[in-house]
């Protein structure tokens, strides 16, 4: 089964919490990250709500510079596309 991920699979995710019945996190991880700590990871969390899912991002962007660790405190944004 694959996820899509504004027209991209998301297959590829190095790690995945499913805090709740209702809320996953995927954490995607730069090249040599050693631990959940470093700042080295995009995070996106998804939220299903009945038959709608919502799909967002840590700081509102892709990129690699979140706290896996941190991961249920942080500020998520839908990523704006044009």
């Amino acid at each position: 089964m694959g996820f899509n991920v504004i027209g991209k699979d998301i297959l590829d995710f190095d790690l995945m919490d499913e805090a709740s019945s209702s809320v996953t996190y995927y954490g995607f991880a730069d090249f040599n990250t050693s631990a959940t700590s470093q700042a080295k990871f995009a995070i996106m969390r998804e939220t299903v709500t009945g038959n709608v899912t919502i799909r967002e991002w840590a700081g509102g962007s892709k990129a690699k510079n979140q706290i896996w660790d941190n991961r249920a405190a942080l500020e998520y944004k839908l990523i704006q596309t044009s």
